[in-house]
């Protein structure tokens, strides 16, 4: 089945709810997966960046875990 336009943004709003502001309500965060590993250079390159991003009063409490396809963390 083929959804118009106007029916994937219907899908996209979230139902009213008192005391929240529309801008959160419209807010859409789109994902998607492919069936296709990602290597492990671009792993290290992604995780490096949000190591460098800004945290919570300079504190940098990052902690990581990574699941892969066929490993214990997956």
């Amino acid at each position: 089945m083929t959804l118009s336009a106007s029916e994937v943004n219907r899908l996209k709003q979230a139902p009213a709810v008192e005391g929240v502001l529309p801008v959160v309500l419209s807010r859409w965060s789109p994902r998607s997966f492919a069936d296709r590993e990602v290597s492990a250079a671009d792993l290290k390159r992604v995780f490096e960046a949000a190591r460098w991003t800004a945290s919570s009063y300079n504190e940098q409490p990052w902690r990581f875990i990574v699941g892969t396809r066929n490993s214990e963390t997956y």
